[in-house]
């Protein structure tokens, strides 16, 4: 923390976030034991003003709560057990599975993973993440000195991608008054002066949104999709804000996953923040159900604003699906009839709209027609259309404060990746409950017939990407299993 603009006898209090753990990575184990946490802070100045900030802790010790001896005379699971009939430990996140195994001599379960361990009945508080340890701690202190969590600041992030091959074309991310379009130049090959004209096309059909939000463009051309998605994210890094909104997020990062796979880019560089050591660098895109469970007991799909997709990435800010999060929060409320942008934006009166243009002919932008039109004749305007999406999501956000606001009241100290979970939400809410209480939660096993165990996520849709890392080479390759798939792809260092 130098060159800021405070000292540390300015600053009130620190509001966390989010919290990212970064595991010790599986080809240093033997070589390092350390781990890491990311974690997103809010400086809280006395004079009131913020500053975001990005804390790396290495080896952060969480608890752990074994049955004394004299106690283990039960073969069941209990849901809760009184603290002074446990035993405090401490470890780190990575450690916590051997820790378990060597304090109860679980050695047959060795190497299968803590669901497996939670099997003995005299394991309490490990199921609870280290991550909402972290963000509770921060929240006892920020009730100490009265001061309540700020708002979640919200970036918001579109792409257009073409229409005959799905490569991304260009993409704009937006914070506040700054908006940095992106766009591959050859797209635009053969139009003379693109970036003024973009400006100027934007200036004509903007003017009231640029006023009454002061926005400030900047056009970048890049050469490939690649580019385009790097400087996406490299811009977010530089703001850090908490959440980044995007309408319909899996559309947007099923485009990423191709680009990263044609381009053979690592992700975890990409998507994780600078700070972060490079062997504990990562990227997961969580692939959430696509299926509900009727009352009579049939499959069938789940509606696309139902579908609660994560990513996992040690970064200042957190992806978050705008669409879905608008329906989660409405459970209980009647089904809008369309979940499209548009729609979304007129119900709830936002006063501003996705960009049209009087004289193209094709009016129905939701429509392929009408993207094919833009790519083909009206490229300049197809652009600026691109450029005041992710505005009016913020604008959105603005009114109904669901990322703002609402989604961080609901989750507490749960993961974003456990938010369509209200299950597991509770069970961390109760951990902490039931220690100012003087008791501490039991632990769910993979044999137990628990509602949770419908929650709990599998590996299916996973992009997990080990990294191996040498002092002499640096990165020298990386292996992507997705879901431990059979397809292993191996690229090799330049």
């Amino acid at each position: 923390m130098t060159n800021l603009p405070y000292s540390k006898e300015d600053i009130l209090t620190i509001e966390c976030k989010h919290a990212v753990h970064c595991p010790t990575p599986k080809f240093l184990k033997g070589r390092t034991k350390d781990d890491f946490h990311l974690i997103k802070e809010v400086i809280h100045l006395k004079d009131g003003r913020r500053f975001p900030n990005v804390r790396l802790v290495k080896n952060y010790k969480r608890p752990f709560y074994i049955t004394k001896e004299g106690f283990r005379n039960h073969k069941q699971k209990k849901e809760i057990e009184d603290i002074n009939k446990l035993t405090r430990f401490e470890c780190t996140q990575s450690e916590l599975a051997d820790r378990l195994v060597q304090s109860l001599n679980l050695y047959q379960y060795a190497g299968q993973g803590l669901r497996r361990i939670f099997r003995s009945p005299y394991i309490y508080g490990a199921e609870v993440s280290s991550t909402a340890i972290i963000k509770h701690r921060y929240f006892q202190h920020m009730e100490k000195v009265g001061v309540s969590p700020s708002p979640h600041t919200v970036a918001g992030l579109d792409i257009e991608t073409d229409m005959e091959t799905s490569a991304i074309l260009m993409g704009t991310v937006s914070f506040k008054n700054e908006v940095l379009h992106i766009c591959d130049r050859n797209f635009l090959e053969g139009i003379s002066s693109p970036e003024e004209r973009i400006h100027k096309c934007f200036n004509e059909n903007c003017k009231e949104l640029i006023e009454q939000r002061g926005l400030k463009l900047r056009v970048l051309l890049v050469n490939s999709p690649a580019e385009v998605l790097i400087e996406m994210i490299n811009q977010l890094h530089i703001w850090k804000p908490d959440f980044c909104s995007i309408w319909n997020i899996d559309f947007e990062f099923s485009r990423f996953l191709e680009t990263i796979d044609r381009y053979r880019l690592n992700p975890a560089e990409i998507f994780s923040d600078p700070s972060v050591p490079g062997p504990f660098k990562h990227f997961w895109y969580k692939v959430g159900s696509r299926q509900k469970k009727t009352a009579s007991g049939k499959y069938m799909p789940k509606d696309v604003e139902e579908q609660w997709h994560s990513v996992i990435t040690p970064a200042s800010f957190q992806f978050v699906d705008a669409m879905a999060a608008y329906n989660f929060n409405r459970m209980g409320q009647a089904k809008k009839q369309s979940y499209a942008l548009s729609a979304i934006l007129d119900i709830e009166e936002t006063g501003v709209q996705k960009l049209d243009f009087p004289y193209i002919e094709v009016k129905t932008e939701d429509t392929g027609d009408w993207h094919i039109l833009m790519q083909a004749d009206y490229k300049i305007e197809y652009c600026v259309y691109n450029i005041v999406d992710p505005i009016v999501l913020e604008v959105l956000d603005e009114k109904t404060q669901d990322l703002s606001s609402t989604l961080p009241i609901f989750s507490q100290t749960s993961d974003l990746v456990n938010y369509s979970s209200q299950p597991k939400r509770k069970i961390d809410e109760w951990h902490f409950e039931f220690l100012e209480q003087g008791k501490v939660i039991g632990t769910t096993s993979d044999e137990m017939e628990d509602p949770l165990d419908k929650e709990i996520f599998g590996l299916e849709g996973w992009i997990i990407t080990l990294q191996a890392w040498t002092e002499e080479t640096g990165l020298d390759f990386i292996i992507e299993l997705p879901g431990f798939a059979t397809n292993i792809r191996l690229y090799a260092g330049d």
